[in-house]
């Protein structure tokens, strides 16, 4: 008899239209589309912007950053540095990631079928630390709202569970 058992991972999140989301969450994905043209890509052309708002209502954004020896920093990374910055990581609600390659306006893009852009591991990582210290600060029912968009659809879910099932965390190292 094998002690084998296959287990199967789910990822939950709901897919939309901007116009769908609520007010606040369609300003933090402009927002996001805005800050991505500060990027600084010469090498891959691709553009991300992330806007991030807290509970106080303040939207905190970054762009990538690319440099000849390709160890820049992600979008993620460097909204959430400005979050830090400003001693706001534990007021973290809802993160907008908005990326694409070369220039970028809605009217041309609404009819193109495009997945949406998703964090890279090492920003799943990150963003996974900041939902644990938001545990710790609010309680356990706290998680991020994640919203990915492309110029014809955005994916939003809750928690960072559904970005990096079976993550490395803080508790791990208890």
């Amino acid at each position: 008899m094998s002690s084998q058992k296959n287990v199967e991972i789910k990822v939950e999140y709901t897919e939309l239209k901007l116009e769908e989301l609520s007010l606040d969450e369609q300003e933090l994905v402009r927002r996001a589309v805005e800050v991505r043209d500060s990027a600084y890509a010469p090498y891959s052309k691709f553009k991300v912007g992330v806007a991030i708002l807290t509970r106080s209502g303040e939207i905190f954004t970054g762009a990538n950053v690319e440099v000849a020896n390709y160890k820049g920093t992600c979008a993620e990374r460097s909204a959430l540095m400005s979050v830090f910055t400003a001693n706001k990581r534990d007021e973290i609600i809802k993160i907008a990631v908005f990326g694409a390659p070369g220039a970028f306006s809605f009217e041309q893009q609404a009819n193109v079928d495009e997945d949406p852009v998703t964090p890279c591991g090492q920003c799943r990582q990150d963003l996974k630390e900041v939902e644990d210290l938001l545990k710790l600060a609010h309680g356990s029912a706290q998680s991020l709202t994640m919203i990915m968009a492309s110029g014809s659809k955005v994916w939003r879910m809750e928690g960072i569970h559904n970005l990096l099932p079976l993550a490395f965390g803080p508790a791990n190292l208890a």
